[in-house]
């Protein structure tokens, strides 16, 4: 079965290292490529449930229509951030950011 990961490219790990997706238990979820490779980095998991959720939540506040593909995604959000604690922030292309752990 082939997914079509909604946040390709756009999750950074604090390492450096982009995130790649990856159905655990037919669950779309992110993690660390240099993890998941190299076991070189800490395993920290983003659901995409989770994602879409606060992207959905951001545009309702801002009275835009979500729409639930990869090409709207790209065109509002600039890059989402996994840290060394593990909180995860969406930095939106108009300069706003949400902290969503």
């Amino acid at each position: 079965m082939n997914y079509n990961y909604l946040f390709s490219k756009l999750i950074k790990c604090y390492c450096g290292a982009n995130y790649r997706g990856k159905l655990e238990r037919k669950v779309p979820s992110y993690i660390c490529s240099n993890y998941s490779n190299y076991r070189s980095c800490t395993r920290r998991k983003v659901k995409e449930e989770l994602l879409v959720y606060h992207v959905e939540k951001f545009c309702k506040e801002h009275d835009f229509i979500f729409e639930k593909n990869i090409y709207f995604i790209q065109d509002i959000v600039e890059i989402i951030t996994v840290d060394e604690e593990g909180s995860t922030i969406i930095k939106y292309k108009n300069g706003e950011e949400q902290n969503i752990s």
